[in-house]
C-alpha cells in the first residue's frame, strides 16, 4: 500500500497518471498486480481563493471518478472493495481549504473520499498547520469535522497539522 500518491495534483498540472508522464503511473501500479494507493487531491490554490480551490477539488475528483468509470481503477468505498483485484484507490484530500463547514464532508464521502488531511502548510478554519506560529490545534468547526469523519469512517490525516 502506498499512503500518498499526488495523482489529482499531477492531473491538474498536466502530468498524466495514465500516459506515463507523472512520477507514478497506472502502468507501474498495474505491474504490481494488486495494489492500493491513497490517491490525493490537492486543491490548495491560495489562502483566499475559495472559488478556485473548490473548482480544483472538483476537477481532480472528477478525474478519479472517470478513471473508475473507464475500468482503470477501483475506488475503495467499502471494506469489500479491498478484495477487488487490480489498482485500488483510496481517495484523499490534502487540506480542508475547499470545505466551508463540517457537513461538506458528506458530499465528499458520497463521492468516494475516504481520507482527509486537516491542513497543508497553512492553517484552515478547521485546524492549525504544522507551519503555523499560532498553534491553536482544532477549532470548534474542526472538532465537528473530526467527529463526523469518525462517524462516517473517514481517516483523518494529521501529517501537516500542528502538534496541538
Amino acid at each position: 500500500m502506498d499512503l500518498h500518491e499526488d495523482i489529482g495534483y499531477w492531473y491538474a498540472r498536466g502530468l498524466d497518471f495514465e500516459s506515463g508522464s507523472a512520477p507514478s503511473t497506472l502502468e507501474k501500479l498495474r505491474a504490481l498486480d494488486d495494489v492500493i494507493v491513497v490517491g490525493v487531491i490537492f486543491p490548495a490554490t491560495g489562502r483566499s481563493r475559495y472559488d478556485l480551490t473548490l473548482s480544483t477539488l472538483l476537477s481532480e475528483l472528477k478525474y478519479f471518478l472517470r478513471l473508475e468509470r473507464e475500468g482503470k481503477v477501483k475506488i475503495v468505498r467499502t471494506k469489500g472493495d479491498l478484495s477487488v483485484k487490480g489498482v485500488k484507490v483510496l481517495i484523499g484530500v490534502e487540506g480542508t481549504d475547499a470545505l466551508t463547514e463540517p457537513n461538506d464532508l458528506l458530499w465528499l464521502f458520497n463521492a468516494g473520499v475516504r481520507v482527509v488531511g486537516l491542513t497543508w502548510n497553512y492553517s484552515t478554519r478547521f485546524a492549525a498547520s504544522c507551519m503555523s506560529k499560532n498553534d491553536y490545534g482544532l477549532t470548534d468547526l474542526g472538532e465537528e469535522l473530526v467527529k463526523l469523519a469518525n462517524d462516517l469512517g473517514v481517516i483523518i490525516d494529521v501529517s501537516h497539522a500542528s502538534q496541538r
